[in-house]
């Protein structure tokens, strides 16, 4: 039994060692200067990718083709409004979608080619 008692309390003295040694190592990277350095470089590379993502989106939201487009779903939600028949509503629906469709198709591929400004690499 002294033994066992022996063997718990060198266990338990090895966990406590290494939680002392665990804590001061997690402490000293953490105060670690580069830690410091990739922290400071993501947040203000998080700041930029939020400035540039509002941008965008008011440039986009202002674009002619947004406005074209808040405009005839605003016509959509007035005939409902005012009761046209589902048919016709139905119908011009379809048509709006399926422009918005071919303006996102054709976005996405402009999107998806090569910036001309850019050089290939190698």
């Amino acid at each position: 039994m002294a033994e066992q008692d022996s063997g718990t309390r060198s266990l338990g003295e090895s966990f406590e060692r290494l939680g002392r040694n665990l804590r001061r190592a997690i402490l000293t990277a953490w105060e670690h200067e580069q830690r410091k350095q990739v922290t400071r470089e993501l947040e203000e590379g998080m700041r930029s990718l939020g400035a540039a993502v509002e941008r965008t989106a008011t440039e986009v939201s202002q674009s002619e083709a947004a406005q074209r487009l808040k405009a005839e779903v605003e016509q959509v939600a007035e005939r409902l409004r005012a009761g046209e028949l589902p048919e016709k509503m139905q119908t011009e629906l379809l048509e709006i979608l399926e422009d918005l469709n071919r303006r996102l198709e054709g976005w996405l591929e402009e999107a998806s080619q090569p910036d001309e400004e850019e050089e290939p690499d190698g």
